[in-house]
């Protein structure tokens, strides 16, 4: 509820202003211009100071109101400006780390290339030298790292892994065994032979009518023929290894080893 301002006159000043109008008229205007109007214009200096007095008043109010809400935004800005600090002290410490992951990114590729390198070398030496089993697919495997090596849009990642990968099966042939069919040179005749490997160890071959059996020779590079004392085993070995025999322990001749 609005309060109302009603201006303080003294008593004294309320009587003289009584007397005044009762005996205005038989005092003349000179009495009038010096105490008359200094007593109208005092009232009206308390009735404006008194208007003024409640504008203040309401400009204050005002002011509190505008001071309280600005408060209140700034304390809000504040929250927000702390909340950005924290978000832009994390996303420096994450461009950081990924710059650190960039560069070492970069030295690994740097260092990683020569590896791979020298794994497809290896790879290459190693097919072309072992026993000829699974010739054309191992050859192909080692022209197909060849081109992923030499492709400059694959990540560093992806020919690592196709290095790996290469070089796994290369080294599972070690611990398995398999029996396929292929043509072979042996006495200077063609044959199509079925071909029984022993890991890296051995190549043997049995011709189709198993009166014929032999093996790779490394160290010559060439298919020979076993004696006939030799069949029976042989011809055991490959049924052990077609999965048509139960497996059982056979003396096989797995020759000299040929050493570089």
């Amino acid at each position: 509820m609005r309060r109302i301002f009603v201006p303080y006159i003294p008593v004294f000043l309320l009587v003289l202003i009584a007397l005044l109008l009762m005996t205005g008229p038989s005092l003349g205007s000179d009495y009038v211009d010096r105490v008359q109007k200094p007593v109208i214009q005092s009232i009206n200096i308390r009735q404006q100071t008194q208007k003024e007095q409640e504008q203040w008043m309401t400009e204050r109010a005002n002011l509190k109101a505008q001071l309280a809400a600005l408060q209140a935004v700034n304390r809000q800005l504040l929250d927000e400006q702390q909340s950005l600090q924290k978000k832009t002290d994390s996303a420096r410490r994450k461009t950081a780390l990924l710059k650190q992951q960039i560069e070492n990114s970069a030295s690994l590729t740097r260092e990683i290339g020569p590896f791979l390198e020298t794994v497809h070398r290896r790879l290459s030496n190693l097919v072309a030298d072992d026993t000829p089993f699974l010739k054309d697919e191992r050859i192909n495997r080692i022209n197909a790292l060849r081109r992923v090596l030499d492709n400059p849009d694959l990540t560093i990642s992806e020919k690592y892994r196709r290095s790996m990968e290469a070089l796994f099966i290369e080294a599972e042939y070690g611990s398995t065994i398999e029996v396929y069919s292929q043509t072979i040179n042996t006495g200077g005749q063609e044959l199509t032979a079925s071909i029984f490997r022993l890991g890296r160890i051995s190549l043997f071959f049995q011709s189709p009518d198993k009166n014929l059996t032999g093996y790779y020779d490394l160290r010559e590079k060439a298919w020979k023929v076993f004696p006939d004392s030799y069949i029976r085993d042989i011809n055991i070995a490959f049924e052990i290894a077609g999965k048509r025999r139960p497996v059982k322990i056979v003396n096989l001749p797995l020759g000299r080893l040929a050493i570089p």
